[in-house]
């Protein structure tokens, strides 16, 4: 599972299921992403990407709200 933190207060604002690499240099997503209850992931805002399988933790830049057939948010890599 992928947990999507605020950068700044550090809670949970969304969870997806994958991260996958999206055209372009340092461009990536987030599959199945969904808000949780009472948030919501906004553009131009950095968040910090954890697998909280892997333990992989990027910091990135939301360019895209969830969209699409799965769902996927996009963001830009730090």
């Amino acid at each position: 599972m992928i947990e999507i933190h605020d950068s700044v207060e550090r809670q949970v604002v969304a969870t997806g299921n994958a991260i996958v690499v999206l055209p372009g240099d340092g461009n990536i997503g987030v599959r199945n992403c969904h808000n949780e209850p009472g948030q919501q992931l906004q553009t131009d805002y950095s968040y910090l990407l954890v697998d909280t399988v892997g333990g992989d933790r990027i910091s990135a830049e939301c360019t895209a709200l969830p969209g699409g057939g799965m769902q996927t948010a996009s963001f830009h890599r730090n």
